[in-house]
């Protein structure tokens, strides 16, 4: 399954992730780091977070529920209640996508669409970071590689902080709830691309960078602090090999459940006893 791209038929773009998290590049075919990290690393509070949603939903329309009849009418309400966590994974999906595009708009200088009023507070609190640190920008939306390690993924930014100095740290703009510790495995592949692709397809190496920090923009969860805090992440050597053994477990266990891992033991007939 590829993903869709409505780019007239011979132009030029970098490799494009398609919707079972693989980058089709010219050294091959690789899975994402974030799908890598999704199927490699264990997350037993989700399973708790997607309880919590559907019971969050049910308690939101008690009253509704208490006035189902028939068969029909509980299966769709059961079916609706499941999809609860889902709904809201989406959602948060689609507007951390539509955010992204935002921050890549602005670093570029591009012209940016109005908000709404969902966004609204998300863009004000990016546009206070961009006023409170000035960043120069060396990079943004690369799609970069590590053909050797068998990844590749698209980084959200390289840049200089004033503040910190005259390093170039990798950056990554998070607008879900937390940042997790997740972060430090995707960032610390990332820092070790040998291989980036511009807009155009044109290959290039890679800006190096020094270090590596979240931009978490959250108005709701940092209103004290402008809307957003800057966290850093550890992208040492050692993060570097947690990660490539997710990488492992990822690979491994995709391939290996094309294989079925479980299969139905045929055995012959137990022999019959002399009477």
């Amino acid at each position: 399954m590829t993903a869709t791209d409505d780019r007239p038929a011979g132009v030029r773009h970098a490799p494009i992730r398609d919707n079972d998290g693989i980058y089709h590049t010219p050294y091959g075919d690789f899975m994402s780091v974030t799908t890598m990290i999704e199927h490699g690393v264990p997350k037993p509070g989700l399973v708790h977070w997607a309880a919590i949603e559907v019971a969050r939903c049910a308690i939101e329309v008690i009253p509704r529920l208490a006035r189902l009849r028939g068969e029909q009418a509980r299966e769709d309400a059961y079916q609706w209640l499941r999809r609860a966590a889902e709904r809201k994974r989406d959602a948060a999906a689609e507007l951390g996508g539509k955010l992204h595009d935002v921050y890549e708009a602005r670093v570029l200088g591009a012209p940016t669409p109005e908000p709404t009023d969902e966004e609204r507070p998300f863009f004000e609190a990016f546009a206070r970071f961009l006023d409170d640190h000035h960043p120069e920008f060396h990079a943004a939306e690369m799609v970069v590689a590590n053909p050797d390690d068998l990844w590749c993924g698209k980084l959200d930014v390289a840049m200089t902080l004033p503040r910190l100095g005259p390093v170039i740290v990798l950056g990554d703009w998070k607008t879900g709830k937390k940042v997790y510790d997740e972060a430090a495995l995707q960032l610390s592949a990332y820092r070790r691309a040998k291989v980036g692709w511009l807009s155009d397809g044109t290959e290039v190496e890679p800006t190096p960078t020094e270090r590596a920090v979240v931009v978490h923009i959250r108005p709701d969860v940092h209103a004290k602090t402008g809307g957003y805090r800057i966290y850093q992440i550890d992208t040492s050597d050692e993060v570097y090999r947690s990660f490539l053994a997710a990488r492992d477990v990822a690979l491994t266990w995709t391939r290996r459940k094309k294989k079925r891992a479980v299969t139905v033991l045929d055995l012959p007939p137990l022999e019959q006893k002399a009477a």
